[in-house]
């Protein structure tokens, strides 16, 4: 399996965030944010987690706040992870909550290991964990949400080249970024995540994507649980770095 934070290390340092609705600020933040979790996610019975109300039988919402000395005290108040305890097992699905010492304001970071959860599994948890978030931050607040790259996401990834596929031509450079924001608001991307954002009474405004490139069905396939029919599958699988504007 491959550790999807040690990807998107690679890519920061790289150099590829640029452009984007989240302040140049927030790049150095997001990586920090990778850093401490690859120190404390393999700690899976850390004694500081707090154990939240069962949200179903034999489920558990966990949190675990992170050590302030490693998180980006320049902009942030404090960051704070969620993950579930499933019939005493620790999920790989982690949600990372950090309040901006700026306004106030909450962004969130989606972190997995590639290959273990399909993207329902992953969207399923999410939701599972969403109101013990907004319990204690209040999601009205939230303003973004870093995602990291499509092609972990392994369905949606499929989903969105399919929808891609009828508009533009793969074989073609992508250069214009701005049409490929408006295209994303137009996919299942946005759909699934204003769904589960619509109980909290915000939505979607804007989908950012950066370094974007056409990744191979074979990555696709290696990196992923899917539940598409391979022959279906294009050869040629859409890939960026995915930001979520969110407001009210």
């Amino acid at each position: 399996m491959v550790d999807i934070n040690c990807n998107i290390f690679d890519l920061l340092v790289s150099g590829i965030i640029k452009n984007s609705f989240i302040d140049k600020k927030w790049c150095s933040t997001y990586l920090l944010l990778i850093l401490l979790l690859n120190l404390v996610g393999c700690n899976k019975s850390n004694n500081s987690s707090s154990e939240m109300p069962p949200v179903k039988q034999d489920t558990l919402v966990q949190s675990q706040e992170l050590t302030t000395q490693l998180v980006n005290s320049n902009y942030l108040l404090k960051t704070e992870k969620y993950f579930l305890l499933i019939n005493n097992d620790t999920s790989d699905f982690n949600c990372l909550i950090s309040k901006s010492k700026e306004d106030r304001s909450y962004s969130m970071n989606l972190s997995f290991f590639a290959g273990y959860s399909s993207y329902a599994e992953r969207l399923k948890e999410l939701k599972l964990i969403l109101p013990s978030i907004d319990q204690k931050y209040s999601l009205d607040s939230l303003k973004s949400i870093y995602l990291g790259r499509l092609i972990y996401y392994g369905d949606l990834a499929i989903s969105v080249t399919k929808s891609y596929q009828e508009q533009y031509d793969t074989s073609k450079k992508i250069e214009d970024y701005e049409a490929i924001s408006t295209f994303l608001m137009k996919t299942k991307l946005a759909d699934d995540f204003n769904t589960l954002l619509k109980p909290y009474a915000v939505s979607i405004k804007k989908i950012s994507a950066e370094k974007i490139f056409f990744a191979t069905k074979t990555e696709l396939l290696t990196l992923n649980k899917i539940s598409y029919n391979r022959d279906s599958i294009p050869d040629k699988i859409l890939d960026c770095m995915i930001w979520i504007k969110v407001g009210k």
